[in-house]
């Protein structure tokens, strides 16, 4: 695992989670709606739920998708199917609403041959971090060498 695009992840899944929730989970206030524009493609999702995205999948939101989650974001474009729903399930779903074994067994059932034990999840999440580490854009060489040195 790259802990910089684990972090940008983590990132990117509480922004994400706030785009599909249509609102922000605080923890000691309560759920806050974000309130969007009914001409917004947020608004659209949640006057018309599952058809009101088709076809806008360039749509970035960039009122909340900023600096790393953005950057993340745009990484994410045309990734392998597997990979798309890992990284979902991994930064987008909590931890504390649904176990790590639970979205395995989801991965599992759905990719049985990528997905076959738990070290097979973590190599997944390895392989993604590889991929994505070549294609976030603001991300200086330096930064990228000195974490290849830190695993070594």
């Amino acid at each position: 695992m790259i802990d910089w695009i684990d972090d940008y992840g983590k990132t990117w899944g509480v922004a994400k989670r706030r785009i599909v929730l249509g609102g922000y989970w605080y923890e000691n206030d309560g759920f806050h709606r974000d309130g969007f524009s009914a001409r917004s493609v947020v608004g659209k999702l949640w006057d018309e739920r599952e058809a009101a995205g088709q076809g806008a999948r360039k749509q970035r939101a960039i009122e909340v998708f900023t600096g790393d989650a953005l950057s993340f974001e745009i990484g994410m474009e045309n990734v392998a199917e597997h990979w798309f729903y890992l990284a979902h399930y991994r930064y987008v779903v909590p931890k504390r609403w649904v176990p790590v074994k639970t979205l395995i067994r989801e991965l599992k059932e759905m990719f049985p041959k990528k997905y076959r034990d738990e070290r097979a999840y973590y190599d997944q999440i390895h392989d993604l971090h590889c991929y994505l580490m070549g294609r976030i854009p603001d991300v200086s060489r330096e930064t990228k060498t000195a974490q290849e040195m830190a695993r070594a």
